[in-house]
């Protein structure tokens, strides 16, 4: 995590900055499809030769659908957190 100098951290619940780790994951996906895939086409359709021009853009595509879903989900996730707060006066009264 990135730490800023007011003591805040990069993506530690404030709901908008990157810190490196979502495009780490991105990145880790798409390898992930790419050897899935090639593997598919070595096993499954031996026959077949790999294209491997639709297998980078289809893996680039992979790496640009995580990283919008997650930026969705950073977007989206301060309307998904509720509150913890009890709706009636739990405190001693003053007077």
């Amino acid at each position: 995590m990135v730490s800023s100098a007011t003591g805040g951290s990069g993506s530690g619940g404030d709901g908008g900055s990157y810190d490196g780790g979502e495009y780490m994951i991105a990145g880790l996906t798409a390898v992930v499809y790419f050897v899935a895939k090639w593997i598919e086409h070595r096993m499954v359709r031996s026959g077949e030769e790999i294209r491997w021009k639709d297998l980078v853009w289809n893996s680039i595509l992979v790496f640009i659908s995580v990283l919008g879903g997650q930026f969705l989900l950073m977007q989206l996730q301060p309307t998904l957190h509720t509150v913890d707060i009890t709706p009636a006066f739990t405190d001693n009264p003053d007077f």
